[in-house]
Parts: structure tokens; C-alpha cells; sequence
């Protein structure tokens, strides 16, 4: 897969544009702090602080709870407690002693998380600002899936964010997230969306923004499917997935003239399928001839999705026309270079089937 561009923009760490200003509450940290247990995916925490170092807000432990915590951090900044419903014991511990040295440390559940300040305070210019689409790549084994899935992420004017998509497989998932100050090096966007296979699975990690030459987002997350009666990967599994998004501008808009290429591969196939096509100066769309396979492209490029189909049969090596559709979402790399990724789930053989990726280069 020849996604250096991709890589190439993604290595960069630029300094933030500004955090979250100390409000006058516990020895000036900010109101709010979030974060997780990046290991383990199993304890979310959000809190507030108050003056005098009281503080409220939520503790979560996958599969088991949803709790609401309270009480006051002593003059060390620690706090041991029971939350409740679950009767759950967790401590908590405030270090630093500026925005850029803040943190928070704690366990539950026989677990350790960690969290850090909001990035932004009520007024402040979000530099993460937009609507970004991103590629979720999986790798490893053959029992995961090698689809390519993808998201949306809408970041808000104030710094929180609503990510939306399919995972490499077709489950879909909803979260909304929030942008965290790690220091003064970046600003991270927690990924944590615990409600997957009936709150049984999770995807969950930070990603981090980047600024130049482009607003783009990068991360590794965790991903757990629990075994369930699905035709795709029923067994389970959990497993690290790379999502790497870029800002996505409906004013430039991509595909609108010129050739490329559509590549279909994995999902059980016996080959790589490619279908070059051209764009007439009108924006349409043509498959170049031969098409043996009979692949299909549509683009929508006020929202860069796209979908399309293609005679599975062919691919796989196969008698008859399996009809298989595909769908994903177009990046833009840079000022003129735009990738699509998406995925396919193959026909049902022996009451199974796996998925498979699709990618349009330019």
C-alpha cells in the first residue's frame, strides 16, 4: 500500500497554538480534565474541579458501570473514594504545577488511567476547528479485519468534537470526544466510544493534531469485538488500528477532472482487482475499457464519500456474478492530492465471510 505522503505528514509534532488559561480553582489547574487507560481500555474518567479542590464528573468501566464521583482533593492533590452506583474504590492524583505540566494520574477497577486538561476554555480560538475524514487500518493476522474503515470528525467552536464512521469491518459507531492539552507539545483528541457490540466491545486511544502544512490527526487506538453470532469475524478479537485523518475542504474539490484508479483487495480474493477510470471536464465519472470486473464508482464531493460495486465472482476466481458493493471516504492529502479508502464485505462461504479493502488513487 503506497501511502508515504500519508506517513510523511503524520510524523509531524508541531507546538500548540494555545491552551486552556488557568482558572482561579485548586492551586490554579484548569476546570476540567479528562482521559483514560490507554493500555487496558477499561476506565474512562471526566471531572471538574471546583475551588478549594472539590471536584465532580463521571467514572466508566466497560461492561460493568457508570458512575458519578465526587469529593475533595487534599492539600497533596490526591483522593481516595468509593464511586457509586458500582461502589467501585479509585484514587485520583493531581501533579504539576502550570497548563503545560498538569496531569492526572489514578486506578480503578485493578487498573491504572491517566488524564489530562481540557485544551480550551470557554472564548478561546480553536485552531482544530473543521470537518476532518480519516482511514482506520488494521494489521496483522488473518483474523481481523483488513478492510479499510473510516470516519468523520467535526471539531466545534468549543473544542469538542463528534466522531462518526464505519470500522474495517462495517460496524458503525458514534462518539462524542474532547481535544486535551498533552503538555505544550500537541493537543490529543480522545477516541472513546465503549458502546460496541451492546457495550460488550470498545474502540478507544488519543489522536493527535497537527498543524503544518495541513490540519491533519493521527493516532493509535484500541479495538475490541467480543465474540458474537455476526457472519464476520463472530470469534472476536482485539487489536491496534492506525486512523490518520486530514482536513477536508468541500470548496476544493477533489476528483473533478482527470484519471485514476480504483484497487480492490483482500475480502477472500485470489487477486488484487484494479479498473482505471476518467473524469470528463464536467465532473463525470467513466470506467476505462476493459472492465472485466464491472466496477462501479460514484463520488459525492460536498461530503467526500463514496461508493460504488463489482463482480466479486471474477475476483475471487469464482463461477457466477456476485454482485459486491463498497463504500469509504475521500482524504485530502495536500492542496492537490486526494486518496479514497474504504471497504467491502465478501459473499457468505460456509455461513462466513471476511472484509476487504478498496483504495482510489489519482
Amino acid at each position: 500500500m503506497n501511502r508515504n505522503i500519508l506517513f510523511a505528514l503524520l510524523l509531524l509534532i508541531l507546538p500548540a497554538a494555545s491552551h486552556a488559561t488557568p482558572p482561579p480553582a485548586f492551586s490554579g489547574p484548569p476546570a476540567s480534565f479528562a482521559g483514560f487507560d490507554l493500555a487496558v481500555g477499561k476506565v474512562y474518567f471526566r471531572l471538574k474541579l471546583a475551588k478549594a479542590g472539590r471536584f465532580t464528573g463521571v467514572l466508566d468501566v466497560t461492561g460493568t458501570s457508570h458512575n458519578i464521583i465526587r469529593g475533595t482533593l487534599d492539600v497533596s492533590g490526591s483522593f481516595s473514594g468509593i464511586a457509586n452506583p458500582s461502589k467501585t474504590p479509585y484514587t485520583l492524583a493531581l501533579t504539576g504545577s502550570t497548563v503545560a505540566t498538569y496531569f492526572i494520574t489514578g486506578s480503578a477497577a485493578g487498573v491504572n488511567f491517566d488524564g489530562f486538561p481540557m485544551a480550551y476554555m470557554r472564548g478561546q480560538t480553536v485552531t482544530e476547528l473543521g470537518r476532518y475524514t480519516s482511514v482506520i487500518e488494521t494489521s496483522g493476522t488473518t483474523d481481523i479485519p483488513h478492510g479499510l474503515g473510516y470516519s468523520t470528525i467535526n471539531v466545534g467552536k468549543t473544542g469538542n468534537a463528534i466522531i462518526s464512521g464505519k470500522l474495517p469491518e462495517g460496524t458503525s459507531f458514534t462518539t462524542s470526544s474532547l481535544i486535551v492539552a498533552d503538555g505544550t507539545a500537541t493537543h490529543l483528541l480522545i477516541v472513546d466510544d465503549r458502546n460496541l457490540n451492546n457495550t460488550k466491545g470498545f474502540l478507544v486511544g488519543y489522536m493527535a493534531f497537527q498543524t503544518t502544512p495541513s490540519k491533519t490527526v493521527s493516532g493509535d487506538l484500541i479495538w475490541q469485538k467480543p465474540a458474537t453470532k455476526s457472519h464476520y469475524y463472530p470469534a472476536g478479537f482485539k487489536t491496534s488500528v492506525l486512523d490518520e485523518g486530514f482536513f477536508y475542504d468541500k470548496s476544493v474539490a477533489p476528483f473533478t477532472s482527470g484519471s485514476g484508479t480504483v484497487a480492490l483487495f483482500h475480502g477472500n480474493l485470489a487477486s488484487t482487482g484494479t479498473q482505471s477510470f476518467t473524469i470528463s471536464s464536467g465532473g463525470v465519472i467513466k470506467m476505462d475499457t476493459p472492465n472485466p470486473s464491472g466496477v462501479k464508482l460514484s463520488i459525492n464531493r460536498n461530503n467526500g464519500s463514496f461508493s460504488g460495486a463489482f463482480n466479486y465472482s471474477q475476483l475471487a476466481g469464482s463461477t457466477g456474478n456476485a454482485l459486491v458493493k463498497y463504500k469509504g471516504l475521500l482524504l485530502q492529502t495536500g492542496s492537490t492530492t486526494t486518496f479514497g479508502y474504504g471497504y467491502f464485505l465478501s459473499p457468505l462461504v460456509d455461513g462466513t465471510g471476511a472484509s476487504g479493502a478498496v483504495e482510489i488513487v489519482p
